[in-house]
Parts: structure tokens; sequence; C-alpha cells
């Protein structure tokens, strides 16, 4: 039950810092703040001042040196107690900190703090800012990248906004074959020619690939959700038009509308393949279709028909480790996150609830007295935001801008346990007798009540022991966190709170609804005002 500080820079740093490059100015400096909800009255608010300077030669790069004068500029001052630095490898970025190194219970969120305490964290600007790919008052409302199987090194994104809007856009093309000039042979200027044409020929056609968009035309209502079948040449979307829709990527066209929701379809997510498809509405219920026969073979009703606001199917292996090699297994579970605050746990085989994960309050434990500086949510809010970890752990987020880490192992009496395996974690929250909360629950975490909108998890480096969460928040402040420290099977071990690694900058404090990973690792974020950014 921890409160994490958090950063926000002036949005406008990367135009700043070009600026100074360009010697368009001789000096400017940018906003940085440092926020923590357990010390509200101990706000850091800095300027880092910028200027121009001589670049850093070849030699140079690499060193200490050359870092802190990349680009032609550097860091002047730092007007707060605030650390400042330039990040290797990166002309934009900055590792932030506070000067006291004293951090020890710095993240309780039952007991004031007189300070805000910043460990190093990465401020990453973004590498490239794509514009407004969706028009509509609500911005892009829906985001999601996938690799086509069909044609190897393409990558395709679809974002969805208000009024319908559904578009189809291209992140990366494949590669062009350099073997193609060696068609054109001759030692001649003339050959040299038509070689450089059809090369130009050739990117030019590559450019128009990137730049090409597809209106998906169908839907008549807000799009809630959008992602790509496991091919990347499909895509499943919902929409407050109470339908979810079925298209085909290539080209845009609709080859299925899936109807029977009486509200509002607001999530979604193929069964393996994507022979069969799952959607949850506002109307509680849970229904399975199937894609080839076209009809609604399965209904489920939640609990108390609460708005079935998020899905995740349960991941069919388990990630490799350096000791454990990946597991596979059959059962179809899917996750539910409710309006409620619940999440409940389905057998899609069965069509059955199998477990009910309640909700808390946050902190947990008992009320604060009337002496105390601190308040208590009696609960965490209705769950937005849902992503397996693993096979056996779940991450929320709610609209109150609380995360819980859950083992659903350990879902207690009055729920069915999915899994007969027993676990050495201890999931009580020692300490605590009153309002202790789920007995499957590691962790909670909060940093402000901006709602969480969007969770991914990242197990690229789960074979190294790390495990990374990223966050898309309402207030324009998504961060990555790393949570291996909450996921350690000896109690004793256990971290309390996560470890923020980087916050993604560059957004004003507005929405944003997605966060996803690309292809090559990177991070793309949508939200306000339809813009998407790559970090």
């Amino acid at each position: 039950m921890s409160v994490l500080p958090y950063a926000t820079l002036q949005p406008t740093y990367p135009a700043v810092f070009d600026e100074i490059a360009s010697a368009s100015i001789a000096t400017d400096k940018v906003w940085l703040s440092l926020y923590a909800l357990n010390a509200p009255s101990s706000s850091i608010h800095a300027r880092v001042w910028l200027e121009p300077c001589k670049p850093a030669s070849a030699e140079q790069a690499n060193t200490e040196e050359g870092t802190e004068r990349a680009a032609g500029v550097r860091i002047a001052k730092v007007d707060g107690k605030v650390t400042v630095k330039r990040v290797k490898g990166s002309s934009t970025d900055l590792l932030v900190s506070t000067t006291s190194s004293e951090l020890n219970s710095s993240t309780s969120a039952r007991t004031a703090q007189s300070q805000v305490l910043y460990a190093p964290t990465l401020l990453r600007a973004p590498r490239k800012d794509f514009g407004s790919i969706i028009r509509g008052h609500e911005g892009a409302t829906a985001l999601d990248v996938a690799s086509s199987t069909a044609v190897p090194g393409l990558e395709r994104y679809v974002a969805g906004g208000a009024d319908g809007a559904l578009r189809i856009g291209v992140l990366d093309v494949p590669k062009e074959d350099e073997t193609i000039d060696e068609s054109v042979k001759g030692a001649d200027e003339q050959g040299e020619i038509e070689k450089l044409a059809q090369r130009r020929i050739r990117e030019r056609a590559r450019q128009l690939q990137r730049e090409q968009v597809i209106p998906c035309k169908g839907h008549v209502g807000d799009i809630r959700s959008a992602q790509f079948f496991p091919s990347g040449d499909v895509i499943l979307s919902t929409s407050s038009d109470h339908t979810a829709r079925i298209w085909d990527a290539k080209d845009g066209t609709c080859v299925r509308v899936l109807k029977g929701h009486s509200r509002a379809v607001l999530c979604a997510a193929p069964i393996g393949r994507g022979r069969q498809v799952v959607t949850g509405g506002g109307d509680g219920t849970l229904r399975i279709y199937d894609v080839g026969e076209d009809k609604q073979i399965g209904l489920i009703g939640s609990d108390r028909y609460s708005s079935v606001n998020v899905i995740s199917l349960r991941p069919e292996s388990v990630f490799p480790t350096s000791d454990q090699p990946a597991q596979s297994t059959s059962v179809p579970t899917l996750a539910a996150g409710l309006a409620s605050g619940k999440v409940q746990l389905f057998d899609l085989k069965s069509k059955s609830s199998i477990g009910l994960i309640d909700t808390h309050s946050f902190p947990l434990g008992s009320p604060p007295a009337a002496t105390d500086t601190w308040a208590q949510l009696s609960k965490s809010g209705g769950i937005t935001a849902l992503a397996w970890i693993d096979q056996h752990t779940l991450i929320t987020g709610t609209t109150e801008g609380v995360c819980s880490l859950h083992d659903v192992r350990k879902l207690g009496p009055g729920s069915t346990e999915i899994d007969d395996t027993t676990s050495d974690a201890s999931v009580s929250i020692e300490g605590l007798e009153a309002n202790a909360g789920p007995p499957c629950l590691l962790s909670t975490w909060r940093r402000n009540g901006a709602a969480i909108t969007d969770i991914r998890v990242d197990t690229s480096k789960a074979s190294l022991g790390q495990v990374d969460v990223l966050v898309a928040t309402s207030d324009g402040l998504p961060y990555r966190a790393d949570i291996s420290k909450l996921l350690l099977g000896a109690a004793g071990s256990r971290a309390t709170a996560p470890r923020v690694t980087v916050e993604y900058t560059g957004w004003e404090a507005e929405n944003v609804g997605t966060i996803r990973l690309d292809g090559k690792g990177r991070v793309l974020c949508a939200g306000a005002e339809g813009m998407l950014k790559r970090y």
C-alpha cells in the first residue's frame, strides 16, 4: 500500500531543446516538478536552464563530458533541490532525482512525509511524434499495433476515436531488398543513373506506404476498443453502438458484425487464433461468438451484472526463466474487470464463474483517526485496466488511480481456486487486522487520483528476472515500473512497492488512453487530440 512520487516536465521541452541546438535562442529554461501524495505540502518545483555549447567530438561521445554536451546543448544550472543529468545515447532524455538519498519509508500511504524523495528515474522524451492520427472530441480512445504475418517487416497500427472513427495506418514497412540494384548492371554513367532512379522510385513507394491511412467505415458510436488478431492482418473493434466488428487490415473491409449486447460493447478479445471471440459490455454480460459461423455461442453474466469494462485472457504459456522453460495450458480462463471494482474469473469452456476478487480500500487497514493527515478510499474504484503478468498473477488499475497485484491461486474462502498448484508466497498484509483486503492481494500502490487507463506487461527480460508494467493515466503521466521484487516467492524478501524506472513525458495534463509496445520493443502512447507518440 504505497504512494509513489512522480515527476512532471514541461511538455514543450523537446522544442526548447531543438531551438537552443539550432542557435535560434541563446538560453532558455524548462520547468520540472516532483510530487508525492503523502507529502502534499512538500512538492518540489525547479527550473532547468539550457544553453548552447560546443558539440562533443566523436572521441568524446561515450564519455561523461560528451554526454553532457550532446547535440551542442548543455544544462547550465538547475534551480531547485533536484539533480538533473543527461543520459548517454540520447540527446533529450534526463535522469532526475532528489538530492537526498534517504529513501526509507518514503512510500508509506499511511504516514505523512516531510519531503518528496524521488529515486533516480529516467524522464524520456518522445523519439517520434506522429501527430494527430484520429479526429474527434475524445482523441484516441483505442490503439493497437501488430506485425503482419503475411508481409514480413510490415507493422500496422489501428486507432479508434469518437463517432465511429477507426483508422489503420503503417508504423514500419519491410526493409528494401538491397539485391534489387544488382539487377541493373553497367559500369557506365547511364547505368548508375538508372540504378539511382529505381532506388528513388522504390523509396517513394515505401514513403507512400508509410503515409497510407485506411478508414474502417461501419461503427456509428464511439470506438471503445480495437485490437489485432494474432496474425496481425485482422482487427477486432467494439463500439458504443452495441456492436463489435471484425475487419480485414489490408483494406479496411468489415467481414463480420457481432450483435447481441443491449448496451455499449466496451472490450473484446480473440480466443486463440481468432476462430472465436469474446466481448464484454455495459450490460454486464460476456458473449462468445463463432467467427466462422457468424453466430453467438455463449452468454455469461457478470457479478450483479456490473458493467464489464475490460477483459484479459489468461496466457497460454508461462514466460520462460533461466531455470524453467515455458509451460503451456489449455484452460481458457478469462479475467473481467468490473465497474464495481471487482475482478471476476471465468472458465470459458464451461461458461461459468470460477472466482471473484473483491474491491479493497486504499490504503489498507483501519480508517484514519481524527488527528491523521492522510485520507482513505473506502473502495479503490472501478476496474479500468487489467493484464495478466503470468498464468496466476494479475495486475489491475482503477478509476481512482490505484494499481493492485493479485495471485489468483489464493482467492480465499468463498471463491473457487483456478489452480491446484500451491505457492510459497504469503499474500497477507502483516500488521493489518482490519480491512486487510482480499487474501490474494500481493501489493497495491497509487501515484495520485488520476484514473489508470491502460496497463501492458513487458516480459522481454523475464529470463533475466525482470518484469515491467507500462501504465497509462488520464493525467498525461504514463510510466514504466519494475515489479520483479513484488513477485518474489519468499515473503521476507518481497518488496512493498514497485520501482518506477521511466516517466514518458511530452503530454499536457490530458488523457493518455492507451500504451503499447511495438515489435521492436518501443513504447507507443496515444491519447488526447488523437496524438500518437513513440518512445
